[in-house]
């Protein structure tokens, strides 16, 4: 038997394909569990592929490979020509916020979250770190002899490294705020970057000064480009708008308006003659550089488009976006000849419903789940997002369940009578919510506003905007007059809930805050800093400093009735403390990265999330693991032996989704 070209259009859960021929099958968002397939010819089939949300993208040299940059860390090597995924290069402990190939060699460089930058060699799949970067490294690229690497971080600096030795040559700053891009001249004697401090700024790299500063955005300065001819450099940021810049008199020769949001990627095809820019409203416009008129817009994403690249001969252009798709345009005609769809199983978030057994789940996966913590099994599925869900809630009298995600909305189900509420914020992504202690009033953290919601009017009733970066998490305290906002700008806020004015600035950590907890008093807030900060809510002074865990800190939460906090970490640990002493109680390792942790209003129970799915609950007071349940993967139960027209890397995708030999 033979099927061929299958596009995805029913539930075939638990059907018997063996030894068929089935190709050219589109499979990346077909429910294949228990589907037996062995023994099957799956030659040009496309399944679903391992990897998270897209923050960078790259071709090499001779246009046969594609490099793909990840949320989860992961860098993914493709054929571009087969269109197949090859290999996954494992290493970077945070976001891969930029990658790049070597000119003419097989070395990929790659830089991000954890302030490291690593050199590659793709066919051995080595690498050498380089170090020196405090903070996020944001952009990276090759000189055109390749012979030098520049970086660019969110600490202001501009770095330039020996590729051979690895060794770091110059120091450029100048900047006054973070630089996220970075682009050498065609001839490697030059420098430009862009920055949150609204300038674009050119340097000379043998004076190893500033040669000149571009003024005229209106906002961060996300992306920086120069022409192939070293006439022109582009950039573009916050402002909407692309400038074109004339090198030599550093005038703006071409303001490009047409995108409705954010740009957060540009470049130039390798002749010169057409600009690519992409971002936040999710479409990619290419433009006639010598006119400044749009040739075509590019639609297709229901994400942010994060990154772009073009193909050495100027026909295919590669985007990556938020919405965990890598797509592949035809620059000519403007059609989308291929989409790779990601997938993941990680929970982002986690939380107990008050006085029952019952535990909410929200992540990658867009579903909002309820789980029996005795029983391991789930008991409802609530859908409706389109993008990441973020965070998730009970109201403290456990008639609402409420979740928020980068899609812009909150959606609270009301678990008597089934309804759904749907509250919108066009601020950008969500990333945290918390009921008020009576659950009339939600708050809500977004990229720089946080708003507090009438849950009885369904609007938002006010609006801070002070942090100077996303809002990550959002506490209410015990008596519901104080918020407390933890941003990735390093700061802790504190709002009257009232009068809606910021009461304090906590200052200590170093880099961004991710979460944010209240507990009487005080202030529990963890940091990629890796430290946890104990302040006073009154006077705002920190009264404990701890250390312990050795990456960042991703999840607080306060067990009053315990007396102690437990906090996750990337290093894969939970770890218990002793809120009036600070003292460790306990150490638990896990084997996957850990995203969340919660616990019962009692304290008697403990839940803890991974990147994987899966969750395990723990006895507080013994210490010991009582259960451990997963979310069901995409493809759990297929069964691939003896199956043929797979690669290696394509069988080690399906079975970390579940499938097996």
């Amino acid at each position: 038997s033979e099927i061929t070209q299958y596009h995805e259009c029913w539930n075939i859960e638990g059907y018997d394909f063996s030894e068929m021929n089935i190709r050219q099958a589109f499979l990346q968002s077909t429910n294949l569990r228990n589907v037996d397939l062995s023994g099957s010819n799956l030659t040009g089939s496309v399944f679903a592929e391992v990897f998270d949300l897209i923050l960078s993208v790259a071709y090499n040299n001779d246009g046969s490979l594609i490099a793909v940059g990840g949320a989860n860390g992961e860098i993914t090597i493709w054929d571009a020509i087969e269109l197949k995924q090859l290999k996954i290069l494992y290493g970077h402990k945070g976001w891969v916020r930029s990658v790049a190939f070597h000119p003419q060699r097989n070395i990929l460089a790659s830089a991000g979250g954890d302030q490291t930058i690593r050199l590659w060699n793709v066919d051995l799949e080595t690498y050498q770190v380089l170090t020196g970067h405090t903070d996020w490294v944001r952009s990276i690229v090759f000189s055109p002899d390749g012979n030098f690497l520049a970086s660019a971080a969110s600490d202001k600096s501009i770095r330039l490294w020996n590729v051979e030795t690895g060794e770091q040559c110059q120091i450029f700053e100048g900047h006054d705020d973070w630089i996220w891009s970075v682009d050498f001249s065609e001839d490697g004697k030059k420098l430009i970057t862009g920055s949150n401090d609204s300038t674009v700024r050119i340097w000379n790299i043998e004076d190893h000064k500033i040669e000149k500063v571009l003024r005229g955005h209106k906002g961060w300065v996300r992306t920086v480009a120069f022409s192939p001819d070293n006439q022109l450099a582009a950039s573009a940021g916050d402002d909407k708008l692309i400038r074109l810049w004339n090198i030599e008199s550093g005038e703006v020769v071409n303001i490009l308006d047409g995108h409705q949001d954010q740009i957060w990627a540009i470049g130039f095809t390798l002749d010169g003659r057409t600009l690519f820019s992409g971002g936040y409203d999710r479409t990619i416009i290419l433009w006639d550089v010598a006119t400044g008129h749009k040739l075509r817009i590019l639609r297709g994403h229901y994400g942010w488009v994060t990154s772009l690249s073009c193909s050495p001969d100027n026909k295919v252009l590669v985007s990556g976006s938020d919405d965990q798709t890598l797509r592949l345009w035809d620059i000519q005609t403007g059609r989308l000849n291929k989409v790779f769809q990601g997938t993941s199983n990680k929970i982002n978030s986690i939380s107990f419903a008050p006085e029952s057994n019952l535990l909410v789940s929200g992540g990658a996966d867009r579903q909002v789940r309820l789980w029996d913590i005795t029983t391991g099994q789930c008991s409802n599925v609530f859908s409706g997002h389109t993008n990441r869900i973020k965070s998730v809630a009970f109201s403290h009298n456990g008639k609402l369940l409420a979740s928020c995600s980068d899609d812009q909305t909150i959606r609270i189900w009301n678990l008597n009578n089934g309804k759904l509420k749907i509250l919108r914020d066009n601020a950008g992504w969500i990333w945290s919510i918390a009921f008020s202690p009576d659950d009339k009033l939600l708050v809500s953290g977004s990229d720089l506003v946080i708003r507090i919601w009438d849950l009885e009017k369904n609007e938002y009733i006010k609006s801070f905007k002070d942090h100077t970066s996303w809002v990550s998490s959002v506490a209410f305290n015990l008596d519901g007059r104080i918020i407390a906002s933890g941003s990735a700008d390093q700061t802790i806020k504190l709002w009257d809930v009232t009068s809606g004015k910021n009461i304090m600035t906590l200052l200590g950590h170093r880099l961004r805050v991710n979460t944010v907890a209240y507990g009487n008093n005080k202030v529990f807030s963890g940091s990629d800093d890796q430290d946890i900060r104990i302040w006073n809510d009154s006077d705002g002074h920190c009264e404990r400093i701890i250390e312990g865990h050795f990456a960042p800190i991703r999840s607080i939460n306060v067990d009053l009735p315990q007396n102690i906090f437990a906090s996750c970490s990337d290093d894969r640990t939970v770890r218990l403390w002793d809120i009036d002493t600070g003292k460790c109680i306990k150490v638990i390792e896990f084997q996957k990265r850990l995203t969340s942790t919660a616990f019962t209003r009692s304290g008697e129970y403990m839940a803890v999330s991974d990147e994987t799915g899966e969750m395990t609950i723990w006895d507080v007071k013994n210490l010991v693991l009582v259960n451990k349940f997963m979310n069901l993967r995409m493809y759990e139960g297929m069964k691939i032996t003896g199956t043929v027209g797979l690669t290696e890397t394509q069988k080690m995708n399906l079975k970390i989704l579940g499938a097996f030999e």
